[in-house]
């Protein structure tokens, strides 16, 4: 599988993908990697043995979990999504995208794999052992992600005619379905109090993506936003307070941008956070709630290399953290808030790295597994 530029990768991983009934906000870009580890920079702060996890796609077309360590070494195999997809297959992955999620106690992942006909809910152990399915389906189960308190877990369904979102206990008992008067929803996170769940859901007539909040048991559904456009990737401010989100404004397709807004988790007036006039996405918060780190695609790149951004809430600046010719994607906050960790692209020559970087995008490490396109890296903790 090779690309010439970097807008044949957006083209091929299309970040937004709209299907009837439902929101599905999937970012997946592979990455070529290089065959060693580098260090360089100040990483005192960063512990050489954390672990890493992230996907990667083997030259076999074997999709598999694998976690290395931060210093780079100790490359471990987890898991797979699935062996011997034909390249051509392998567009339906993209939406299974950004899968793998630690428990709070940093001992188990959770992630959707192929298993035999459909994407199944999967446990594993961040040794490798004990995986096993939670579900188990003729229908998709993606998106899982943990509840704060690690007894709960959240993801949506996929039906042949809508998405929603289920809610089960963390052995996979009492499976639950939340969205259930609503044409579909998707992309559930759990508040920081695990209380309630926060989910995007699109319109059926007008298909406008607007944000809902839910409680666990599946009572007080609330719509937070009535914007009138498409509002998705929301996310929870570690206070609870605050969601944050990204907004066509301009309606969504045909390379329309985004903007990055908040809005009080109870609901009000939407408050326009970057005016940068590109396309804005996968956006976190800080783990102290002061910045929110964002990807951007500027339009005067012709390349349409996508580098990371930051957002100082305290003053409601905006600086650009990473530039030249990588790109930069799959934000993630180290758990000091002083690093990220990311993906870097280059397509030439075609190579990438998952790189740990400052808040200035100067390099601290880079990791690079010796082969396959790996993407999506989260921290273990």
């Amino acid at each position: 599988m090779h690309f010439s530029n970097l807008r044949e990768v957006r083209e091929f991983w299309s970040p937004l993908t709209e299907l009837k009934g439902m929101l599905g906000l999937c970012i997946l870009f592979f990455v070529s990697l290089s065959s060693c580890a580098s260090l360089q920079g100040d990483s005192e702060h960063i512990p050489e043995q954390e672990r890493v996890f992230y996907l990667n796609l083997r030259d076999n077309d074997s999709i598999d979990i694998e976690s290395i360590q931060a210093n780079g070494n100790g490359q471990r195999l987890l898991g797979n999504y699935s062996k011997n997809r034909a390249p051509n297959e392998l567009m339906e992955f993209l939406f299974y995208a950004e899968q793998i999620d630690v428990s709070p106690d940093g001992k188990t992942l959770l992630y959707s794999s192929q298993w035999e006909n459909e994407p199944e809910i999967t446990h594993v152990k961040i040794d490798g052992t004990d995986l096993h399915l939670l579900t188990s389906n003729d229908i998709p189960d993606i998106f899982p992600k943990w509840s704060p308190d690690g007894k709960k877990i959240v993801f949506t369904r996929m039906t042949p005619k809508y998405a929603h979102v289920w809610v089960m206990n963390s052995d996979g008992s009492g499976q639950q379905q939340l969205s259930k008067n609503l044409n579909g929803a998707s992309h559930p996170h759990w508040s920081p109090d695990g209380q309630r769940i926060l989910f995007s859901s699109i319109d059926d007539d007008q298909h406008i993506a607007e944000i809902y909040t839910i409680n666990v048991d599946g009572s007080n559904l609330k719509q937070l936003t009535y914007n009138g456009y498409s509002s998705i990737d929301a996310r929870w401010s570690p206070d609870g307070k605050t969601i944050a989100y990204a907004a066509f404004r301009q309606g969504m397709g045909g390379g329309s941008p985004s903007e990055i807004e908040l809005i009080p988790s109870s609901g009000g007036t939407p408050e326009i956070l970057t005016q940068l006039k590109q396309f804005s996405f996968n956006l976190r918060w800080s783990p102290d709630g002061g910045k929110i780190v964002f990807v951007s695609s500027p339009q005067s790149d012709p390349e349409n290399r996508d580098q990371l951004y930051k957002i100082d809430l305290s003053s409601r600046k905006v600086n650009k953290i990473t530039g030249g010719n990588w790109a930069h994607l799959g934000p993630e906050w180290s758990q000091d808030g002083e690093y990220l960790i990311c993906m870097a692209l280059s397509t030439n020559p075609k190579q990438a790295q998952i790189k740990i970087i400052d808040l200035n995008g100067n390099s601290i490490r880079t990791i690079s597994p010796q082969n396959g396109l790996s993407t999506w890296p989260v921290w273990s903790y």
